[in-house]
């Protein structure tokens, strides 16, 4: 059987070989006691091995080691492998059983037919002459594609067979005739399924422009299995990363390293970028035009650009969770934070803890976002003025709100404030330099006056007079927010 790519090693497992090793003492030092015999082989049916003679010839304990791993029945007396009944048994309970059946059973139809339902990979021990019924194979394939490698060689060279195969499985095309993997409807449909197919064509397949075009079209990272000298085909590489952008990485290093056509791929995917040669990730012009055809591109500049504040404003502003590829300095910067959250509030979730955990930050965070106050430090979440900012910029913050702030106030009156504070400061927001708007929203609620001009939060007479009005208003049980005030 070919293969596209080296497999790994098994993955050693020592408390499973130590559990083994336990069973096997055990057994061996008991090997006529039938409960400890049925306890092991139920979990290690190998170990049938060092059971007793008598225990081979048990219907019960083979079955129970057969059912853990169908090797057991190399070891089960003849009597009982020979047995049609017992055999049914035993290969329902493990199909692979069939591996040590006796001739006769293997030329079954019924049986291999049973087996196969489970396993499509029992055809193996099938008699050959199972192994060339087309209907068999047919039925077999249908249901377990990988069946075709056990198929006659008359039937891996059957169109209709591979076609239906490969639709199901790509690649079971590597067990198609060599005149099938040069069959372009096979291999499209193989493809269709499962990109690394390709690996399996013909080289007549693989080295021919026009098909390597359609395939990379399909699936494109097809791209690493085509022709050397179509991996360098700007054509064939910019159509195969508009399918699928990793594809990028099995391109001519050529191409990685020229600049204008880095500029046409990454313009066209972004995240081609992570393939790029190192010095075009460096240059800022390359970067921002694949960060503006998928932000999350970012990631994949050089460190120097996640530090450039100018830069990554630009792609914070459309993507505000871009935020977090950024170089720490940068998510410590109030202004890049305060945009990237006005484009997603989940980039607060980004911004430095410094940033998290400062009351005047966190305020402006919420006011631009609501939602924001979800990643606020646990203390600052517990702070009514910032809560109340949260809620009357978005309700739907109060969700993130500490489970204290309820305690102290009914859910209802929170919103109700929340809506006054709403109210005053997009009044204020419309006239934000008038001075009877502000003074009438203040009057509403006195957190809207953070949203006045700078020149009447620097007029000391307004202030007193606003001031002075509230302290009227409150005297008088008519300020809105009067608790949070004082």
């Amino acid at each position: 059987m070919s293969l596209c790519r080296p497999s790994g090693m098994v993955p050693v497992k020592p408390q499973q070989d130590m559990k083994q090793l336990e069973a096997r003492l055990a057994i061996q030092r008991n090997p006529f006691d039938r409960e400890v015999v049925l306890s092991v082989v139920s979990a290690f049916g190998s170990l049938l091995a060092h059971a007793s003679q008598q225990f081979l010839k048990d219907p019960e304990v083979v079955l129970a080691a057969v059912a853990s791993s169908s090797w057991a029945m190399k070891y089960a007396a003849a009597s009982l492998v020979e047995n049609h009944e017992f055999f049914l048994q035993a290969a329902a309970l493990n199909p692979h059983a069939l591996r040590f059946a006796p001739e006769s059973f293997k030329a079954e139809k019924e049986l291999i037919m049973m087996a196969a339902a489970v396993d499509g990979r029992v055809l193996r021990y099938a008699a050959p002459a199972l192994r060339a019924d087309r209907s068999l194979i047919l039925w077999a394939v249908g249901l377990h594609a990988v069946a075709l490698e056990f198929a006659d060689d008359s039937l891996r060279a059957d169109r209709e067979l591979v076609l239906h195969a490969v639709s199901a499985f790509g690649a079971s095309l590597q067990f198609a005739s060599e005149s099938l993997k040069s069959d372009k409807e096979i291999v499209r449909q193989a493809l269709l399924q499962d990109a690394t197919s390709f690996c399996y064509a013909s080289s007549s397949l693989s080295s021919d422009p026009g098909f390597v075009l359609e395939a990379v079209t399909l699936r494109g990272r097809a791209l690493q299995f085509v022709a050397s000298d179509l991996q360098a085909d700007e054509e064939v590489v910019l159509q195969a990363i508009a399918q699928h952008p990793n594809a990028m990485q099995y391109a001519a290093a050529s191409l990685r390293s020229d600049r204008g056509f880095v500029m046409q791929a990454v313009s066209a995917a972004g995240m081609a970028l992570q393939y790029v040669s190192d010095f075009l990730k460096v240059d800022a012009e390359v970067v921002l035009a694949a960060t503006r055809q998928c932000e999350g591109a970012l990631q994949f500049a050089d460190a120097a650009l996640l530090a450039n504040k100018e830069l990554v404003l630009q792609v914070i502003g459309r993507n505000g969770e871009a935020l977090r590829h950024a170089s720490p300095a940068v998510r410590s910067d109030q202004e890049c934070a305060l945009i990237a959250i006005q484009s997603s509030y989940r980039a607060m979730e980004f911004v430095a803890d410094s940033l998290t955990q400062d009351r005047d930050f966190v305020l402006k965070a919420v006011c631009t976002d609501g939602r924001s106050l979800c990643f606020a430090s646990s203390e600052l979440r517990e702070d009514r003025k910032i809560v109340l900012h949260a809620a009357a910029q978005n309700e739907a913050s109060l969700e993130f709100a500490a489970p204290s702030i309820l305690d102290q106030q009914p859910l209802k009156e929170i919103q109700q404030e929340a809506a006054s504070l709403r109210a005053a400061s997009q009044s204020i927001q419309r006239h934000p330099a008038s001075r009877d708007a502000v003074l009438r929203a203040v009057l509403r609620h006195p957190l809207s006056f953070r949203f006045a001009s700078e020149g009447l939060k620097d007029d000391e007479e307004f202030r007193r007079q606003w001031e002075e009005a509230v302290r009227l208003a409150r005297s008088c049980g008519s300020l809105a927010g009067a608790r949070v005030y004082s």
